[in-house]
């Protein structure tokens, strides 16, 4: 296909603020999109973001998340939470794979991109 630019699972991204380095398997936001640091990245370096897959992702400890649920991701927490979406969080922009319940400090997601809705 001539017009094929690439398989769409990854994204180049400048890391800037508010990330001023990223680590490999940092959940990471770029507008709206949710994606996963491929490398480690310091500030103005260019890093590859996965954006599809499933993924262990911080989550707060007391979120009860059920399987399959619409996750959203709290930027100013960096982990997926159950409260209300503060300026700057992503609106369904993962899929929770399986339960996470209280005390528990990660959840298995599945990005969703093109989904995430950013609130203002």
């Amino acid at each position: 296909m001539k017009n094929a630019v690439s398989m769409g699972a990854t994204k180049s991204f400048t890391v800037g603020a508010p990330y001023f380095n990223v680590v490999s398997g940092q959940a990471v936001v770029n507008g709206a999109l949710l994606g996963v640091s491929v490398t480690d990245a310091e500030a103005d370096a260019v890093a590859t973001l996965q954006i599809e897959g499933v993924f262990e992702l911080p989550k707060a400890s007391a979120a009860v998340i059920a399987d399959g649920a619409r996750l959203t991701w709290d930027l100013s927490a960096a982990e997926f939470g159950t409260g209300l979406p503060a300026t700057g969080d992503l609106v369904g922009c993962a899929v929770a794979m399986s339960a996470a319940g209280a005390g528990v400090a990660t959840v298995i997601a599945k990005l969703t991109p093109g989904v995430g809705v950013v609130t203002a």
